[in-house]
C-alpha cells in the first residue's frame, strides 16, 4: 500500500494506492491519523482511483477520520471509488454522511 497526500490550505488530499484492508490497517491508520493530528487540516479527500477492495476494517478507518473531522468541523469526501465499494459504503448509509464520488 503506498499513501501520497497533497495538501491545500486546510484540506489534505490523501491518494491510496492498493486495496485498503486489514492486513494494513495500522498503517492507514497511522497516516491519516499523523494527517489529522495538524490542528490546519479540517477537510479530507481520499482518493480511490487506485483501491479495488475496501473491507470492513478500512471503513472503520474511514469513520474513524469522520468522527475526528466532525470535532474540528471539517468534511471527508470519498472520490473516484469503483462500484463494488461505492455499493458498501452506500449499503452502509455512510452517503448520508459524507460524499461519495464514482470514477
Amino acid at each position: 500500500m503506498n499513501i501520497s497526500v497533497k495538501t491545500e490550505g486546510n484540506k489534505a488530499i490523501i491518494f491510496f494506492e492498493g486495496n485498503v484492508v486489514a492486513s494494513i490497517a495500522e498503517d492507514v491508520k497511522n497516516a491519516l491519523n499523523s494527517i489529522l493530528a495538524n490542528d490546519n487540516i479540517k477537510n479530507l479527500e481520499i482518493d480511490f482511483s487506485k483501491v479495488e477492495i475496501i473491507d470492513s476494517v478500512g471503513i472503520i478507518i474511514i469513520i474513524d477520520c469522520y468522527n475526528i473531522l466532525q470535532q474540528k468541523e471539517g468534511t471527508i469526501a470519498i472520490k473516484n471509488v469503483n462500484d463494488n465499494i461505492k455499493r458498501v459504503f452506500s449499503l452502509m448509509n455512510l452517503d448520508a454522511h459524507f460524499a461519495i464520488d464514482s470514477v
